[in-house]
């Protein structure tokens, strides 16, 4: 058995997907199976510029790497082919005449392309992206998802039959588990060095500023539980900078002095972050896995989360769940507030020893989901297509 893996281009900065690729491709070698991985390289794009030109970009990954793939075949007539991520699926009409698999970690594209969320319109030369990326999802040999909502998602939208498609959840990517809450607060001193006292409790929102994550959201109801409780947490996002909606929030709100941004943290930070903080705050909308969700638990963080897949998925018993907001409706955005807000109020309000068993069933859960348990379901995935 030979594989070639198919990772990303390095100037999309899709910082998780790179480690998925690499970490799989690592953990293959280790297990003595041959493989090589290849990926679009930096030829027309050489920008250092912090958002790399889209269009070179695409000139690299549509005309130069094809011929990457083309060699790299010739040299391995019998090898099976996976494609890392989904968004390469376009590659699939060059490695048709070899076993194939896909890794599928989302549908929110392809479905914001195709009109069913309101708030995430595309721009034409977007919706002939995703349309390239469809055809090749719907050409490939086997698809496997990262979640079972993802799976449910690829089938009702691209009509894939359920044979041709598999779950392979995805394995922690770092070593998270809790820090000694001093070692946690000495990072977080140097993280926010005058601007937050890491005695005062503070509620973590770990995302990017996509849409389905709901930055805004955790505004609300962070401000819903002020009202309520009058309470003395923070609120700390870790993440872009505020968007302007939110900073219009936050001085509408006044909390200014209560709302910390901090841009960018290593995963020895991150951990220090969820492992001293009163709980995770994650209302996305839609999500196609939930990494947050998993860190957080595996530091022994308590999880609010959106109660629906695949953040139930993810959380499983060990998360708490908030109502969804479905994203297209959000005109009654304060009563959705005020209800999770007390959710929210309840965790605070837990006694030791109950939030000493939510952190340790987290920790537990989060061990379901380790990187060789994801690798090793990978090998007999491999093996399957191959023997078919």
């Amino acid at each position: 058995m030979y594989i070639i893996l198919i990772g990303n281009y390095p100037n999309d900065q899709q910082e998780s997907m790179l480690r998925f690729s690499e970490t799989l491709h690592q953990g293959l070698i280790q297990r003595g199976i041959a493989c090589t991985k290849i990926a679009p390289q930096a030829r027309w794009n050489k920008s250092t510029n912090a958002q790399p030109n889209k269009w070179l970009g695409h000139m690299d990954k549509m005309c130069v790497f094809p011929k990457t793939i083309k060699e790299t075949l010739a040299k391995h007539p019998r090898a099976l082919v996976h494609v890392c991520d989904h968004s390469n699926a376009f590659y699939t009409k060059l490695i048709n005449d070899h076993p194939n698999l896909v890794t599928c970690n989302d549908m929110l594209a392809i479905k914001s392309a195709l009109g069913h969320f309101q708030q995430n319109p595309v721009r034409f030369s977007g919706r002939v992206l995703q349309g390239l990326i469809m055809r090749g999802l719907q050409r490939a040999h086997a698809i496997t998802c990262i979640s079972q909502k993802t799976q449910q998602d690829l089938i009702e939208t691209l009509k894939i039959s359920r044979e041709k498609t598999s779950v392979t959840y995805m394995g922690l990517n770092h070593s998270y588990s809790p820090m000694p809450k001093d070692e946690a607060q000495l990072k977080i001193k140097t993280l926010l060095p005058e601007l937050f006292d890491s005695k005062r409790p503070y509620i973590l929102h770990v995302g990017s500023d996509a849409w389905y994550k709901n930055r805004t959201g955790a505004l609300h109801i962070y401000q819903a539980l002020q009202l309520a409780t009058r309470s003395e947490d923070r609120m700390v996002f870790v993440g872009p900078p505020p968007n302007k909606l939110m900073q219009i929030l936050i001085k509408n709100y006044k909390i200014s002095d209560r709302v910390f941004f901090i841009e960018k943290a290593s995963n020895e930070e991150l951990c220090a972050l969820y492992s001293n903080a009163e709980l995770l705050l994650h209302p996305s909308f839609e999500e196609g896995f939930g990494w947050p969700i998993l860190e957080a638990l595996a530091c022994g963080c308590r999880v609010a989360t959106t109660n629906c897949a695949p953040m139930t998925e993810i959380g499983g018993t060990a998360a708490q769940y908030i109502p969804k907001l479905d994203p297209n409706e959000t005109k009654d955005i304060a009563s959705w507030a005020h209800n999770c807000a007390a959710h929210i109020a309840g965790m605070i309000a837990q006694d030791p020893d109950e939030r000493k068993a939510l952190c340790e069933l987290g920790v537990a859960q989060a061990k379901k989901f380790s990187t060789d348990t994801m690798i090793d379901n990978y090998i007999q995935l491999y093996e399957s297509i191959i023997s078919a």
